[in-house]
């Protein structure tokens, strides 16, 4: 009988797909060659699940004490507000 692998929760772009801002990827040989002996993987962009497409804007999370946090965008502007 066959021994199930767990199921692990991955970028993406770890795993090669073309999903970044910039439509690359950043893939890592250590994970599709050795790690994936031993998992297997859940793919997920959640920029892309957002349908962010690419390329886009470079983002990142902002943290403001006392407000929810907001995902602004390299020029300024606010993408997701929650």
């Amino acid at each position: 009988m066959k021994k199930e692998k767990p199921l692990v929760l991955i970028s993406s772009c770890i795993l090669g797909e073309k999903v970044r801002f910039n439509g690359g990827h950043t893939r890592l040989d250590w994970v599709t060659e050795k790690l994936a002996k031993y998992v297997d993987f859940l793919p997920i962009c959640p920029e892309m699940a957002m349908g962010m497409g690419t390329p886009r804007e470079q983002i990142h999370i902002e943290y403001k004490k006392g407000e929810q946090p907001k995902l602004i965008g390299r020029s300024g502007k606010t993408i997701v507000n929650q």
